[in-house]
């Protein structure tokens, strides 16, 4: 304290560990004080005076820099058991340059741990380029319903300091919930340009064991001349295995005047439970008639689209659309996590792109393509299976 005369007072100083939160209460006794706390497991936070009850400024300095891990993905929210392979990537901060050891832990929902991933930064395990500080890796989903979390360990071979981020991401076996039907509830049920029109959503959990709870959804145009209204998000509640569930109120879709027609209007539906987004279904709405324009307005978003043919021998279509203009890598992936083959590493312009793969030299079974596209302020990262059958 300065230019003032000393006012005592009791301080509350919460540590936050993996584990636990305790508060600690100080008294404020000195001009200027050091204190020094004793606990039993590193922290992951220290926060002063918590609640804000005192007017203050505070300033944090880290003694002794240490590696950690940063802005975590995974290739896809749902994850078909028995069958997906999940890929985990994620960012590192490392000040002094040390070693460093990185896991991903896979937990349950109840946060008791199911496996570690080593993950790698060499170019080969969904990680980018080797040695850019980006590591990845792979892990084979189990077969069962159930929901997940994964958190990142971060482990400085130097010091033995680690870093450890909680809960960074979820994902799920259950389900897939998807889209069963969409109808339009409003008097006129043909789509014009400068209709206005209600949208009633019915869900189906296509589980076999496991209910979604609090199920929700939000919907994204990919047309720019159709504009979503919606005061709240409709509402399913807890869909059980095998049911159908119609949403709590419906949309409105507000088709502008100039949109063309005949076409197809694209839809995305984001799915939710317990506000944990987890599945992504699409729908179309064909526009009838009205004033046709020379040319439709460009995607504004990435996209990987399912190859074709697939199953295929020895060749196959893969197709994407970049949003803006992005470095492309587009490899091919073995059952293993191994990458056999890069097909694109390039900037590529926004707008839609494809490449033909000729597996000629490579023997039959199940492999993943994964795109990475990157601009200076979008990420993009998709994953899908494809089957080579000889």
């Amino acid at each position: 304290q300065q230019n003032t005369g000393l006012f005592r007072m009791p301080i509350d100083v919460e540590v936050i560990t993996n584990s636990y939160d305790i508060v600690f209460v100080v008294q404020d006794s000195l001009p200027s004080q050091t204190i020094e706390f004793f606990i039993a497991e590193e922290p992951v936070d220290i926060r002063l005076d918590p609640d804000n009850w005192i007017l203050k400024r505070i300033e944090r300095r880290v003694l002794f820099p240490y590696p950690y891990a940063q802005n975590v993905f995974i290739n896809n929210r749902y994850q078909k058991p028995g069958e997906d392979i999940l890929a985990v990537r994620c960012g590192t901060k490392n000040p002094d340059n040390d070693e460093v050891e990185i896991n991903a832990i896979i937990e349950n929902y109840d946060q008791s741990m199911v496996d570690t991933v080593l993950m790698f930064d060499d170019g080969a395990h969904y990680d980018s380029t080797a040695g850019d500080g980006i590591f990845g890796g792979f892990w084979s989903v189990p077969s069962g319903e159930r929901w997940y979390n994964v958190s990142i360990k971060t482990l400085s071979i130097n010091s033995g300091y680690y870093n450890i981020l909680s809960n960074e991401v979820h994902f799920t076996t259950i389900g897939p919930v998807a889209l069963e039907h969409y109808e339009i509830i409003s008097e006129d049920t043909v789509v014009n340009p400068d209709d206005y029109l209600g949208f009633e959503f019915t869900l189906q959990n296509h589980g076999i064991t496991d209910t979604v709870y609090n199920v929700s959804t939000k919907t994204r145009n990919l047309d720019t001349c159709a504009q979503i209204i919606a005061f709240s998000d409709p509402v399913y509640g807890d869909i059980a295995p095998g049911e159908i569930s119609v949403s709590s109120q419906p949309i409105s879709i507000r088709f502008d005047p100039d949109c063309p027609a005949p076409s197809k209007m694209s839809f995305v539906l984001d799915i939710y439970s317990d506000d944990y987004f987890l599945w992504s279904d699409t729908f179309f709405v064909d526009v009838i008639s009205g004033i046709a324009r020379e040319k439709f307005d460009m995607p504004k978003q990435f996209a990987l689209y399912q190859n074709y043919p697939n199953p295929f021998n020895p060749k196959t279509v893969i197709s994407w659309h970049l949003a803006v203009n992005s470095d492309v890598e587009l490899s091919i992936y073995d059952i293993t996590g191994r990458k056999v083959t890069r097909l694109v590493s390039e900037k590529q312009s926004a707008g839609n792109h494809q490449i033909e793969w000729d597996a000629s030299n490579f023997a039959s079974g199940i492999y993943f393509y994964i795109l990475i596209a990157r601009s200076n302020s979008q990420s993009f990262v998709r994953t899908r299976k494809l089957i080579l059958l000889k």
